[in-house]
């Protein structure tokens, strides 16, 4: 969805990926701390997907 929306690159979602599958973090935090994305963005974000579901 972050990429679909343009919020982010197919690039830098596949570096996330990358970094959690080697360190099972979990990728929104770590699109913040590559500084790809805001913390209130991750924050909107989620909340939208919480009421979607």
């Amino acid at each position: 969805m972050l990429v679909g929306n343009g919020i982010i690159s197919h690039d830098q979602m596949e570096v996330a990926l990358g970094i959690q599958s080697k360190n099972c973090g979990q990728s929104g935090m770590i699109l913040v701390e590559k500084g790809y994305l805001q913390t209130g963005t991750l924050h909107e974000f989620l909340m939208a997907q919480n009421r979607r579901e």
